[in-house]
């Protein structure tokens, strides 16, 4: 909103001042010693929503002298927001939040609010569960990446294999109603998805570890997708080798 940016990690100190896992840059690259909130463990995602409250993700307890798991909400004024008060059982990798002020989480979890998540849940904009984003996926599943498409539908990226009892490996997509769509399938990845965005012009980019991804006879560790699932383009050759990208 003011050219500041807030950043998360493990960190403990910034240019030799305590700087607990969550501090603030000013626009001239100087830290801004006026942000004195503080996480008691790592934070590992944020996101602003269209009201410029901020969204925290993490690994911690605590945030801000309040007691937090995983995810919290910052008011405009830096304070913990006391009506957001969500409560995933582990880990939050990754915030997303949805243009219709949804909010997206991904993680090492498998409860959200009481109800089973699987490491992947949806919320309301004041944290209450969001009962229409089914099938989940399957047990022990790692949720590390999501992205809202031009059309709004939800990609999910990740370590799973199924999601409900429909195949899935490492990718998904579902629809602006919240079912899984049929289009994206485990027939084209053969790894975990690490991470997934939607560029500027229309399509998905993802990047994996696996032994080969192939679509219409094209294959590659960093491939984009057109909007219906198909390969546009691989810009990565690989020869089947287990490997990293980023």
């Amino acid at each position: 909103q003011d050219d500041r940016v807030l950043i998360g990690g493990g960190f403990t100190l910034i240019a030799n001042e305590a700087h607990n896992h969550i501090a603030r840059i000013e626009a001239d690259g100087s830290f801004d010693s006026s942000f004195g909130l503080s996480a008691d463990s790592d934070v590992y995602s944020l996101a602003e929503q269209a009201d410029h409250r901020v969204l925290v993700g993490g690994q911690f307890m605590q945030i801000g002298g309040q007691p937090r798991q995983g995810i919290a909400r910052l008011r405009t004024d830096d304070s913990v927001d006391p009506t957001f008060t969500a409560f995933p059982n582990g880990a939050v990798l990754r915030i997303l939040a949805q243009r219709d002020g949804r909010i997206v989480l991904g993680g090492y979890f498998n409860m959200v609010n009481n109800q089973s998540a699987n490491g992947l849940a949806r919320l309301l904009p004041n944290g209450n569960w969001d009962f229409t984003l089914t099938p989940k996926p399957g047990s022990g599943s790692i949720v590390v990446s999501l992205a809202q498409q031009h059309d709004g539908k939800l990609l999910v990226g990740g370590i799973f294999t199924q999601i409900g009892s429909v195949a899935r490996v490492g990718l998904a997509r579902y629809e602006l109603n919240g079912a899984l769509e049929t289009t994206v399938s485990d027939r084209n990845v053969s790894g975990n998805v690490l991470t997934v965005v939607e560029p500027r012009r229309p399509g998905i980019f993802f990047a994996c570890i696996f032994h080969a991804v192939r679509y219409n006879g094209n294959q590659g560790p960093n491939l984009r997708l057109p909007v219906n699932g198909l390969l546009q383009f691989g810009t990565t050759q690989s020869n089947g080798i287990k490997k990293r990208c980023h």
